[in-house]
């Protein structure tokens, strides 16, 4: 009986990808003989709320109308009004382009007889995709 030598098929920072074992990011370790296939899957993060700073905005041109509307009788306090409109408008903007929308999430998922796992979880596309590809050469490789 002969014993298959180990065979290196990826290896980065704390993952490492033989023809026997499978050592992903977290510590999950997979015997390969025991993995049937593998898959990647999306996890998309819904839109942020603009409902804030929209009202924000709101507010700011009431102000600015009512700043406008009293810029004949008291021109002092309509220049506060409109001074305080622009603040609150450009506030609103400012909020509104601050609002960024997080990356999705990939997500390798392991098959085994025992049903699917999630494997590791990364921002990085390509990681995911090279990882898959290892792991697929691997479940090829073991034979």
């Amino acid at each position: 009986m002969t014993m298959q030598q180990e065979k290196i098929i990826f290896q980065a920072s704390d993952m490492l990808i033989t023809n026997a074992r499978i050592r992903l990011q977290g510590g999950k370790t997979f015997s390969t003989a025991n993995v049937t296939s593998v898959q990647t899957t999306i996890h998309e993060y819904p839109e942020p709320s603009k409902a804030g700073p929209i009202w924000l905005i709101v507010i700011g041109i009431f102000f600015g109308l009512g700043g406008f509307g009293s810029i004949g009788s008291s021109l002092g306090g309509g220049f506060f009004l409109l001074l305080i409109a622009a603040a609150l408008i450009l506030g609103g903007v400012m909020w509104i382009k601050s609002i960024v929308r997080e990356k999705p999430d990939y997500i390798l998922m392991i098959g085994s007889a025992s049903g699917e796992t999630e494997g590791m979880r990364s921002k990085d596309q390509s990681l995911i995709a090279r990882v898959s590809d290892a792991i697929n050469d691997a479940i090829v490789a073991r034979g």
